[in-house]
């Protein structure tokens, strides 16, 4: 193993494989380190005793989420269309949500998350990305925002 690198991406959740993935394709010796024992952050699957599959993180695509349709593409999975409502208990009643996507942090957040440190530090994630807020889509455009950033610094 290389004692240098390029770049260091830490965190092995959608943003940082993202980020990981776009750094080493242009080329860059990149150092991926994960805290966990396993990748993927909030995605993850578990197996039922009688082999069901059991989503305890992100499970579907919300909208028109690019990074996710360009995402299965080239893994050659096929997404399938199902209805898209939203519900929220208040007050030990339900009602339905229109919007259920709200971008986590307020107003400007993911702005200054997304803005570099000092030339050379770059967030990524999914309360960084402006287009999907909250989202795995988000997290994967935050990825690849945060890769062109530090590709950029890299060669200035």
């Amino acid at each position: 193993m290389s004692e240098r690198f390029d770049a260091a991406v830490i965190g092995a959740g959608m943003a940082g494989l993202a980020a990981a993935k776009l750094l080493a394709r242009a080329g860059k010796t990149t150092i991926l380190l994960e805290a966990s024992a396993r990748s993927g952050g909030r995605v993850v699957t578990l197996k039922s005793d009688t082999g069901t599959a059991i989503e305890l993180g992100p499970e579907f695509v919300h909208g028109k989420a690019e990074p996710i349709f360009s995402l299965a593409r080239e893994a050659g999975v096929e997404l399938v269309s199902i209805a898209d409502r939203h519900f929220q208990k208040s007050g030990g009643r339900f009602a339905e949500l229109k919007h259920a996507w709200q971008p986590p942090g307020g107003i400007g957040a993911a702005q200054a998350l997304s803005a570099p440190f000092w030339g050379m530090l770059f967030i990524a994630g999914e309360a960084t990305d402006h287009e999907y807020p909250g989202t795995v889509a988000g997290a994967l455009a935050s990825g690849a925002r945060a890769a062109r950033q530090a590709l950029q610094a890299l060669q200035g």
